[in-house]
């Protein structure tokens, strides 16, 4: 059997493994929070987690106990998801698409089908005011 202990005292922010899961050697386990830094903290081996000594949101002291793992475990078989093979082509990048649909719906741009351009920026204060001149 294998403990992982707090390396100083934090807040556990957020837990990455269950109880019961398989994981590999260097797998982080659990999110710190300390002096406003996250720190995860990693497995040295690979094994079984068998049970989690701390809940989110508690504060830990260092060297306390936070995970108990089985490194006798054998390692369980991981079932990849399937999906339909689409070609990478035809699928539009999320990231890709969000930009377009805001700089189609941007109020300063121009009509995809054309029309007038938008006023120039600064057009407001180059109109001339009795008294001084125009600037270029």
């Amino acid at each position: 059997m294998t403990h992982v202990h707090s390396p100083f005292q934090a807040l556990v922010a957020e837990w990455l493994v269950e109880p019961g899961s398989w994981v590999p050697a260097g797998t982080a386990l659990v999110v710190l929070e300390s002096m406003k830094m996250e720190h995860e903290v990693r497995c040295d081996q690979a094994g079984q987690v068998l049970s989690l000594h701390a809940v989110a949101g508690d504060t830990v002291a260092a060297g306390a106990l936070l995970v108990s793992l089985d490194a006798q475990a054998a390692p369980q078989p991981v079932a990849e998801p399937r999906t339909a093979a689409v070609p990478s082509a035809l699928v539009p990048r999320a990231d890709l698409q969000r930009l377009r649909e805001r700089h189609r719906l941007h109020p300063g741009c121009r009509p995809a089908g054309g029309g007038p351009a938008p006023p120039r920026a600064g057009a407001a204060h180059r109109t001339r005011k009795p008294g001084r001149p125009v600037r270029p």
